[in-house]
């Protein structure tokens, strides 16, 4: 039987949003800004001697808040407490659960974060402030062209296929867009495919999100 949830695990999970939910696909917002530090005691002790090396106050906060929001939504699935969820590192970097069917992604930009759950499917998320990207000419070159879509929008899909295929920014090059329409864009990476769309973010609208689908 759980124990009864702490004050900051009951906060965290009231502030948490469902954004959309299909296809065994679940997406949730959540605010990642000063209550972070209340959130340690839902980490793991790596994740929060990792956020002590973390010298910018307000990226640590968002990096332990972040995290725990992750932890609650993989314990309420797995019947666990947050801080006990086993989340482990793959040798190409992608986060996983040994053990569970559960792929799970995350991202967090400016003071909200999101996740993608699924129990059958990779899948990728990602979520941007508005903002200026840097270099923005070779980052437009190297990015596939998606019509209609803004420069950081495009950046927002990629980032999400990419995380699908489990792979870093490092293969952006090798990044395919195979078709697009407007319900989705369809990419590529060697012979495999994944299926990314814009997400809408109803607790920031600023924002831009896109989760991605294998």
């Amino acid at each position: 039987m759980r124990q009864t949830p702490s004050l900051a695990e009951s906060a965290l999970r009231n502030s948490i949003v469902r954004l959309d939910s299909r296809n065994d696909v679940s997406c949730f917002g959540f605010p990642v800004g000063a209550s972070g530090s209340k959130c340690a005691e839902l980490l793991s002790a790596e994740e929060r001697e990792r956020s002590s090396r973390i010298g910018h106050i307000a990226t640590r906060r968002r990096f332990l808040a972040a995290r725990a929001a992750l932890r609650v939504l993989l314990a309420d699935m797995l019947g666990q407490r947050p801080q006990e969820v086993q989340i482990h590192i793959s040798p190409a970097g992608k986060p996983f659960l040994p053990g569970h069917p559960v792929h799970f992604s995350l991202s967090h930009s400016g003071d909200w974060g999101t996740v993608a759950i699924s129990t059958s499917r990779e899948v990728g998320i990602d979520i941007e402030a508005p903002r200026e990207l840097r270099h923005p000419a070779a980052l437009d070159q190297r990015l596939p062209s998606v019509p209609g879509f803004s420069l950081l929008e495009r950046w927002t899909l990629a980032e999400s296929a990419l995380k699908s295929f489990g792979l870093g920014v490092h293969a952006l090059g090798s990044l395919i867009l195979v078709r697009h329409s407007d319900a989705e864009t369809l990419f590529a990476h060697g012979k495999v495919k994944t299926r990314a769309q814009r997400l809408q973010f109803l607790p920031s609208p600023k924002h831009i999100a896109a989760v991605a689908v294998r």
